[in-house]
């Protein structure tokens, strides 16, 4: 039971640290106010993606926690665990995401630029980010196992 707990406080923390590192970019980035009557406040977009992000993040995080220490797999099998998760996550928000992308041949390369760093952020926050997590779910839960 305290290995299943470890697992997903191992997963919900990653969830808290993919926010924290979203907040703190915004604070280095910080812009003037751009707020007017008919302007969205881009504070508050930005807070609501934060929290978006934390959710999405330590819910699967939490899943491959879960999963880890319920089927007691290796650093490896975990990092295959939280690596597949992140692929079907990752696919998952792609699948969402994909109708607001309307990428003509005529689009410039900013825009193409934009998508590729879009992409590698997801790579590196699901795929990469949830084998890690993985992989410290299984060493911690490791750890506490109860000897009697």
């Amino acid at each position: 039971m305290l290995r299943v707990l470890m697992g997903i406080v191992v997963g919900l923390g990653y969830g808290v640290l993919v926010g924290s590192v979203i907040f703190l970019l915004d604070l280095i980035t910080r812009d003037s106010d751009h707020t007017g009557g008919l302007i969205l406040d881009p504070k508050a977009i930005l807070r609501f993606l934060i929290l978006l992000a934390m959710i999405i993040t330590g819910s699967a995080g939490a899943l491959v926690g879960l999963m880890v220490t319920l089927f007691r797999a290796g650093k490896i099998k975990a990092a295959m665990i939280g690596f597949c998760t992140g692929l079907v996550v990752l696919g998952g928000l792609v699948l969402k995401i994909s109708p607001q992308l309307k990428l003509s041949a005529q689009a410039s390369w900013s825009e193409v630029g934009f998508l590729i760093l879009m992409f590698s952020v997801l790579i590196i926050m699901f795929p990469a980010g949830l084998a890690a997590t993985g992989m410290i779910a299984s060493v911690a839960a490791g750890k506490f196992v109860l000897t009697r």
